[in-house]
């Protein structure tokens, strides 16, 4: 919904709304509604954000936000991640994905040498 409201004014956007239940912590539309729309989505590139990163796991606090970033990811060519760098080293409640199938994790500058190379084990990272 954040990114609808901050789109929705540009004219040079054509927006999808997927429908669903929405989480207000997150902005996401998440649940049946939103994953039977997704699956039949194709999609050249997402970004999808994560509340934890440890060794290849990839995690978020909800089941249901979950499952629909992995259709999301599942459903798309290039799939990035976007994670600032205190949430490397973190595990949150539910692994939704594996770091090692996805084209890049986008970070900020603050990220260690240490994790810069512990990471890029399993995909490129791309830092701001």
């Amino acid at each position: 919904l954040p990114v609808f409201n901050h789109l929705s004014e540009k004219k040079d956007y054509e927006i999808i709304l997927i429908g669903g239940v929405y989480r207000k912590m997150t902005g996401a539309f998440v649940g049946g509604i939103a994953n039977n729309a997704i699956k039949s989505m194709k999609t050249a590139k997402a970004f999808i954000g994560v509340n934890g990163i440890y060794d290849n796991i990839l995690t978020n606090y909800n089941e249901e936000e979950g499952l629909t970033q992995r259709l999301i990811l599942d459903n798309a060519i290039k799939k990035y991640i976007i994670s600032d760098s205190s949430k490397f080293n973190v595990l949150d409640f539910y692994e939704f994905y594996d770091l090692g199938n996805v084209t890049g994790l986008i970070t900020d500058s603050h990220v260690s040498n240490q994790d810069l190379e512990k990471y890029s084990k399993y995909t490129e990272i791309l830092h701001t």
